[in-house]
């Protein structure tokens, strides 16, 4: 088995990932259901991505915007 270092910005992205892979995998399964399932299973899941999303920018010594303004 080969470890590596892993930086807290790698680490939320491959957790975002995880959570994002783990949602298209859920929602294919859903897709036969009614549309309230895929919507209870993107509800469920918002957490976990937001969470990821939210260490990653909280660690940041930069942020970076690029908008019109």
């Amino acid at each position: 088995m080969i470890s590596q270092i892993v930086t807290p910005a790698q680490a939320t992205k491959i957790s975002a990932q995880a959570a994002a892979e783990a949602l298209r995998i859920q929602s294919e399964a859903a897709a036969a259901n009614n549309r309230i399932t895929l919507d209870q299973q993107l509800i469920e899941q918002m957490p976990l991505v937001i969470q990821a999303l939210a260490g990653g920018v909280a660690k940041a010594d930069q942020t970076v915007l690029n908008g019109a303004e």
